[in-house]
């Protein structure tokens, strides 16, 4: 690997860091906007982390294609009418039972 050292080049790497470095700052930023929206709702007594599951469950499934959710949902269907699978799930889940 070579190591360019040439003003130019410097110079390109420092716009490039604070380029980078400004839409980090811009997205702690809205993180941070983001935990303080979450806050207030959850002193609203919204289901904040409930709601938040749902979003991103939607949003998976909208980058599915109808083809991909059907047979999703067709395996789901049959995996919950089958009694050996919920049991070996229920013992994952609550392993103390």
């Amino acid at each position: 690997m070579e190591i360019r050292s040439t003003e130019e080049v410097m110079k390109a790497s420092y716009d490039f860091a604070h380029a980078i470095l400004e839409k980090q700052i811009q997205i702690k930023s809205i993180q941070d906007e983001i935990k303080e929206i979450k806050a207030n709702y959850k002193e609203q007594g919204i289901a904040v982390n409930a709601v938040n599951r749902v979003i991103n469950m939607l949003k998976t499934k909208a980058k599915k294609s109808p083809g991909e959710v059907l047979e999703e949902s067709i395996i789901m269907e049959k995996m919950e009418a089958n009694k050996d699978i919920q049991d070996q799930i229920t013992i994952l889940v609550n392993p103390s039972d």
